[in-house]
């Protein structure tokens, strides 16, 4: 039997890397997707503080209980603080990179129009 410090030790060194790699993807994966991390996660809550019983709504207002979209929502803030402190030229790359993507989007779908309607009009 582990002590409870010893299964927190063991998670944060073996489990939570892994949450890490998961964090980046999260928000763009599927819905369904999202609800079984969820449920892992809770699974892992659980083995971890050793309430095997536990209900999903007893884990889920407990105060030490953190989502996995409230993790993200930590891990993105952390980044985007990091990135903004360390370089901030690569938030400025990364807008004028959609800016540019936006404009030829709308220059293409322009052209293609014309031409569409020069076409018709013969």
């Amino acid at each position: 039997m582990l002590s409870k410090e010893i299964s927190y030790r063991l998670f944060y060194a073996f489990i939570r890397p892994h949450y890490q790699s998961v964090l980046n993807m999260y928000p763009i994966i599927s819905l369904s997707k999202q609800q079984q991390l969820e449920a892992f996660n809770r699974k892992i809550f659980r083995i971890v503080n050793r309430w095997h019983d536990a209900t999903n709504i007893e884990v889920i207002n407990l105060p030490a209980y953190k989502t996995i979209e409230h993790l993200t929502q930590i891990h993105f803030s952390k980044l985007c603080s990091t990135i903004i402190r360390s370089n901030p030229s690569i938030i400025i790359d990364y807008i004028q990179h959609k800016v540019y993507l936006f404009f030829f989007k709308r220059i293409f779908s322009k052209s293609s129009s014309s031409k569409r309607k020069t076409k018709n009009c013969r």
